[in-house]
């Protein structure tokens, strides 16, 4: 049988602060397998029978993506992390940092902007705090011309359904532009999963 798997480059976007670090340990919480090493996360994932190899990066700066010594050639999935509580945050990224980005790695992926509720992932409750609101949120998706927009509240339900909107739409480009890998990628990823419940 065929090892075929979907490959993601994912590159991950955000200050201190901003909960970046949420898809890091969501994937290590899923992974068949995962390894880290030089601050580049890999795990192999199940997702509806199809096996999903990413490769992670985090980063604080978008600079640093678009840095000549980054070690990815290029990327299929694109996530900025903003703090919510954090009102300037929103203001470091801007149409002609995406373009840079965009242009060097010829990018043509899945780009996500993720505003984190930090008050409410730690204490559970919506706070008074001032910060962006989903208005300011949407208003910048579209400014950069990002095609999702996400708020967290939950580390497992939201990170999740983030995930699975990833998932869903590389499987969807594979569907159309090459069905037979995706098959192969569908059986492989069957082999593992009966692999998995014999492994229990």
């Amino acid at each position: 049988m065929k090892k075929v798997r979907l490959r993601i480059n994912l590159g991950i976007v955000g200050m201190k602060g901003s909960g970046k670090e949420l898809f890091p340990q969501y994937l290590d919480h899923i992974a068949i397998q995962s390894q880290s090493k030089d601050n580049i996360h890999e795990y192999l994932v199940l997702h509806q029978e199809i096996p999903f190899k990413i490769k992670l990066v985090t980063v604080e700066y978008l600079d640093q993506l678009i840095d000549k010594n980054s070690k990815f050639k290029q990327f299929d999935v694109l996530i900025i992390n903003i703090n919510i509580y954090d009102t300037q945050s929103i203001n470091h990224y801007t149409p002609s940092s995406i373009n840079e980005f965009i242009s060097k790695y010829n990018f043509q992926g899945l780009t996500l902007l993720v505003g984190v509720d930090s008050y409410y992932l730690e204490k559970g409750v919506p706070s008074e705090y001032f910060r962006i609101s989903r208005l300011n949120l949407r208003n910048k998706t579209n400014q950069l011309d990002f095609i999702y927009c996400y708020e967290i509240q939950n580390k497992h339900r939201d990170i999740k359904e983030i995930l699975e909107q990833i998932f869903n739409d590389i499987s969807l480009r594979f569907q159309t532009s090459n069905p037979e890998l995706l098959d192969h990628a569908r059986n492989y990823g069957q082999q593992l999963l009966l692999k998995e419940k014999l492994n229990r």
